[in-house]
């Protein structure tokens, strides 16, 4: 999971920013999980340009997963191994894979000595904050793949003025697949890997769960 970088010090390793030929026309996504006790949604939030590397990843599924994430894909930034596990924010992407120099660096708890920067193994990409989300809790996402359509309450002055930010923020409107009802959502997002591959830390989502997840947001 990343700590607070600052841009100094990632310019200090690999190749720099990704260009615009490393885009395509397809956009994935992806949920990303970090302890709040190490790295929060805060920290990225306060970062001064809200964009952070997302190092210490020593899964191999986990890892080619960044390795396969492009430019502009877009991530949830879930809290784990905490009281409340939950989605509370959109990242995206910024900087496609490249070599994670802690795995170099003996002092860091993340090293590993297979790892050499001639023949790196870990890799790592730089994700920027775009929005913050009304939580979406593991409890929730696991009622509503169960086909329990009851959501967690929500104060009516917060749930409206959530749906004028994420309105604002143009957050559900990017041509995805929109589910229509608590049906379609439980069957979508009961094959999420967050519900059966939850020890992996990086996962893929589908456009069908990515907008199941909105919903869910939106105590739809």
């Amino acid at each position: 999971m990343p700590p607070k970088r600052k841009k100094e010090q990632q310019q200090q390793h690999g190749d720099g920013p990704s260009t615009s030929e490393e885009k395509r026309s397809e956009k994935s996504y992806w949920l990303m999980k970090s302890e709040p006790s190490e790295f929060s949604w805060d920290n990225l939030s306060q970062l001064p340009d809200q964009t952070s590397s997302w190092e210490g990843v020593r899964n191999p599924q986990a890892r080619n997963n960044m390795k396969a994430m492009r430019v502009d894909d877009e991530v949830f930034f879930y809290h784990s191994n905490c009281k409340t596990p939950m989605i509370v924010g959109v990242a995206k992407v910024v900087r496609t894979a490249y070599p994670d120099h802690s795995a170099f660096d003996k002092k860091s708890k993340y090293y590993d000595a297979s790892s050499t920067p001639e023949n790196p193994k870990w890799w790592m990409v730089d994700v920027k904050r775009v929005r913050e989300m009304t939580p979406v809790s593991l409890e929730t996402i696991k009622r509503a793949a169960s086909g329990d359509s009851g959501s967690e309450p929500r104060p009516a002055k917060k749930k409206q003025k959530k749906e004028e930010q994420i309105k604002e923020e143009g957050g559900h409107h990017d041509g995805t697949p929109k589910s229509s009802t608590a049906g379609a959502n439980s069957s979508v997002l009961s094959s999420m890997e967050l519900l059966n591959r939850s020890r992996l830390s990086v996962q893929r989502v589908s456009p069908e769960q990515w907008q199941a997840v909105l919903a869910l947001e939106q105590g739809l």
